[in-house]
């Protein structure tokens, strides 16, 4: 009920806007996607709501999940992949326990919330996709 209450609070006198990257903090089980969740309906964001939870995610899968491959990019890479990040195209990428992810792919994820652009995983070329998106973490 209190956690409830406190989050009705910070929608009703929160100031969002659109394109800026949100930060949730709290322990596991406070609410923190179900926050994302109502910030997301409030600002009537058209694109869909990706809740991803990094920390069940393998550190070998982690990097192909979130920007997607080519086909032939590596051994068992017979199609080409949509990672996460353009399923959220238009929308908002919720990436709870983020700080459980490998850093080197955290850097990654930073560099895409700076420049709103990642790279497929890709053999021999560079695919750049711009990502219209909004991140929660």
């Amino acid at each position: 009920m209190y956690l409830r209450k406190s989050i009705k609070i910070v929608l009703e006198k929160g100031t969002f806007h659109k394109d800026a990257p949100v930060l949730i903090l709290g322990e596991t089980g406070t609410g923190k996607e179900y926050l994302a969740q109502k910030i997301h309906e409030k600002l009537g964001i058209k694109g869909k709501f990706v809740p991803v939870h990094c920390a069940s995610i393998p550190d070998t899968l982690i990097e192909t999940e979130l920007f997607g491959h080519k086909k032939g990019a590596f051994t068992d890479a017979n199609d080409h992949k949509k990672g996460l990040l353009e399923e959220a195209h238009n929308g908002t990428l919720f990436l709870d326990e983020i700080g459980d992810i490998p850093y080197h792919i955290q850097i990654k994820l930073l560099r895409v919330i700076e420049t709103k652009h990642f790279r497929r995983i890709g053999k021999n070329f560079v695919y750049i996709r711009k990502n219209s998106g909004r991140f929660f973490c």
